[in-house]
């Protein structure tokens, strides 16, 4: 009889302790992106903001992790048309530094009342090799 009961409060005990890991870890609140793993680019980034009078600033960035020898980029300025389409805008030159940090600002009028957003196309030179990547900005509506 009592090793039926110690039987039981193990049992209970071990389900107990095996489901708190699983309950913490649905009641955890804290957002977890996933990111892609990048062997020679630590972080790349395109950000653009339009301000009142259709002034749209554009950022590019690019950081290759280290013993990068080069980074080739250019941007993309498109207009997000209404059906999900994209057109292309403008295409600013494609710009290449010797550094590991590649980063890029512009500005460009655009038409008030549409959505654009702008895309990095990049390439990293590292150990003899080439990884390239494209990122873009959230959409933005010029108001």
């Amino acid at each position: 009889m009592i090793a039926k009961r110690i039987v039981v409060v193990v049992v209970i005990f071990g389900f107990v302790v095996g489901i708190m890991p699983l309950a913490y870890a649905r009641e955890q609140k804290e957002s977890i992106g996933i990111e892609p793993f990048f062997t020679h680019i630590d972080r790349v980034n395109a950000t653009l903001s339009i301000d009142s009078n259709g002034l749209a600033t554009m950022t590019g960035l690019v950081v290759g992790h280290a013993g990068t020898t080069q980074i080739s980029a250019n941007v993309v300025l498109y207009r997000v048309e209404t059906n999900g389409t994209t057109t292309n805008i403008h295409s600013f030159a494609v710009t290449s530094t010797t550094s590991s940090i590649w980063l890029w600002e512009g500005t460009r009028f655009v038409v008030r009342g549409h959505t654009y957003r702008i895309t990095v196309y990049a390439s990293v030179h590292r150990n003899g090799a080439i990884e390239s990547v494209a990122v873009s900005s959230g959409d933005v509506f010029a108001r």
